[in-house]
């Protein structure tokens, strides 16, 4: 019974150490690894260009789509009507 306990008990501690690795090596090499770095750094705002002008227009048919019967949740839009 004592054994089973440990065994369950390995994956947590192998995480821990993992963690304590990972710190460490971010401490003593002065931050993030340089690689990482270079991620972050060429993802910038002024480097992405995503195009704002289109509306999202939706796929399904709006008679077809589930509504819940027992819900108690009334839209302001649709009393307004």
């Amino acid at each position: 019974m004592q054994q089973r306990g440990i065994i369950h008990l390995l994956p947590l501690v192998l995480v821990g150490v993992l963690v304590v690795v990972l710190l460490a090596l971010a401490v003593l090499s002065g931050g993030l690894p340089k690689s990482v770095q270079q991620t972050l750094l060429r993802s910038t705002p002024e480097s992405v260009s995503v195009s704002l002008s289109q509306e999202y227009n939706n796929p399904f048919d709006s008679n077809s789509q589930y509504v819940n019967p027992f819900s108690t949740y009334k839209n302001p839009f649709d009393l307004a009507k």
